[in-house]
């Protein structure tokens, strides 16, 4: 997925939360930024081969949903922008002893996901857990090999907002998202033949969420 592409995402999502609010029906929008902590593991071999740190980053994203009832919110299309996300893994596996993976900066998730909580309009505090799926996409460079590869992306968080008047909420978000990535690449040498690495990402993002009703 392209930057411009992303961006496309990003206006259309926030374009639908103002429509949304001018006619004050049940569809909401969001809007958010914080920072990501990242880090990463890799497996080959049907096994771990090697863990590591990845550069803390930073989110923003937006959402659009509709409110099914005072305790559900679907968000059904959830979009998210992390950079700085950058570092590189080596196996510590004699027999993997030359793989790498390398994140170039960049990862784009799109989910979609619910919220759990008290929405009534009659509370000013609002506080719920959410779960979601979808997918991520990112640059992996593995055994000098750069490709763009998408991963199942998976996330579970909790919440709060303070609704300032009937249209605008602002709260903090914490999730902890999963994305699981397995790139092919060019058989290696003999002995091993070694052909696919798993490489997963694990990110604590808290963000600053600006929601429109």
């Amino acid at each position: 997925m392209s930057i411009l592409s992303s961006l496309r995402i990003a206006f259309a999502l926030v374009l639908l939360a103002s429509t949304s609010s001018a006619e004050n029906s049940l569809f909401y929008g969001s809007v958010r930024g914080g920072v990501a902590f990242p880090s990463s593991a890799i497996s080959a071999y049907q096994r771990d081969v090697g863990q590591g740190g990845v550069d803390t980053g930073y989110e923003v994203g937006v959402s659009a949903g509709i409110e099914l009832s005072e305790f559900i919110r679907w968000d059904v299309l959830d979009y998210s922008y992390y950079g700085g996300i950058t570092g590189v893994e080596t196996s510590t596996d004699p027999q993997a002893a030359d793989l790498s993976v390398a994140f170039n900066g960049s990862v784009h998730s799109l989910t979609t996901s619910f919220r759990f909580g008290d929405f009534r309009p009659s509370r000013h505090f609002h506080y719920y857990v959410s779960v979601g799926i979808g997918a991520g996409q990112t640059d992996l460079t593995v055994y000098d090999q750069t490709t763009s590869e998408w991963g199942v992306n998976a996330s579970v968080g909790l919440g709060f907002e303070y609704a300032i008047n009937k249209t605008l909420s602002a709260g903090l978000r914490y999730r902890f998202r999963y994305i699981g990535f397995e790139p092919e690449f060019a058989p290696r040498p003999e002995p091993f033949e070694l052909r696919m690495a798993e490489v997963n990402l694990q990110m604590h993002t808290i963000a600053v969420e600006f929601l429109f009703h």
